[in-house]
């Protein structure tokens, strides 16, 4: 289907001040990406993917190994 999946542990933080520890499972990238960019990335669809959540992750962070 997506090919080789890859999983990555990563603190979401939302906007009440909650950190919650989670684990991503995602497809492997086909190019280089910044984990940065990989973290806008995250934030984005996680917030489209649920619109009438409470509250919103505001911040992601990937964990390095």
């Amino acid at each position: 289907m997506f090919g080789q999946m890859i999983t990555r542990r990563c603190l979401l933080t939302l906007d009440g001040g909650a950190k919650i520890q989670a684990v991503l499972t995602m497809p492997k990238p086909t190019k280089p990406i910044f984990p940065k960019e990989m973290e806008r990335q995250i934030i984005k669809s996680f917030n489209e993917s649920q619109p009438d959540m409470v509250h919103k992750v505001i911040k992601c962070h990937i964990m390095r190994n």
